[in-house]
């Protein structure tokens, strides 16, 4: 993601293989909408178009559709650049993007066991957890607490889809705990979460601590 001079700003950390990129569909959209390349005779096939009831996120939904049909992948090289500005749809339609999201994400869990979260649980995972630390804490959102609701759906997956629970899924779900609910300022409950990771995967805590640990201090610096 670079800014209107092109000036790099953050890159995105999407997973490179099939199954951690099912496993991250039930939280996030899985892909950079404009370096998707599609083979047309399956989307003639399975007759697939954007889905005319969303005016954002139907690319979202396209994927979950479209990974139906075989396996996906997302290359590792950064090959597209995208440019953050205020103009932007996620900025302008963010309120309208949230819902078609949370309605994607509901759709998508009950698949899993025919259960889902609230999507009262889903709006603040959205932005205590998937969004940044400065947006959560301005909407007053409990980060905390948006970290035990994501780590609830990946125990719904695990329960029902265990081959989705890859270290790779792993990894980021830890590091994104770390960031968002062990980071200061703190939030009350974040020592229990901590709790709860390390009695996942102390291993998994610690390499988060430390990888999240060591790309503030470069910030810093």
């Amino acid at each position: 993601y670079v800014g209107p001079g092109g000036e790099p700003v953050f890159s995105s950390d999407l997973p490179s293989e099939d199954a951690t990129i099912r496993a991250q569909t039930f939280f996030r959209n899985p892909f950079a909408h404009s370096s998707v390349m599609i083979r047309r005779d399956v989307l003639n096939k399975a007759s697939l178009r954007y889905g005319p009831e969303f005016e954002t996120t139907q690319d979202w939904d396209l994927w979950i559709r479209l990974m139906r049909l075989g396996k996906v992948r997302n290359l590792p090289e950064v090959l597209v650049h995208q440019t953050v500005h205020s103009r932007s749809i996620s900025r302008t339609k963010r309120g309208t993007q949230l819902e078609n999201s949370i309605l994607l994400q509901r759709k998508q869990a009950e698949v899993l066991s025919g259960k889902s979260l609230s999507s009262r649980q889903y709006g603040l995972m959205n932005i205590g957890f998937l969004d940044s630390r400065c947006e959560a804490d301005r909407a007053g959102v409990d980060r905390v607490m948006a970290s035990n609701i994501a780590l609830d759906l990946q125990e719904r997956i695990r329960q029902t889809r265990p081959d989705l629970v890859t270290q790779p899924f792993r990894k980021w779900l830890f590091e994104r705990c770390v960031l968002m609910g062990l980071a200061p300022p703190f939030h009350k409950g974040a020592s229990q979460l901590c709790m709860r990771l390390f009695w996942q995967d102390p291993i998994q805590l610690f390499l988060a601590l430390l990888r999240t640990g060591t790309a503030f201090l470069k910030k810093r610096s």
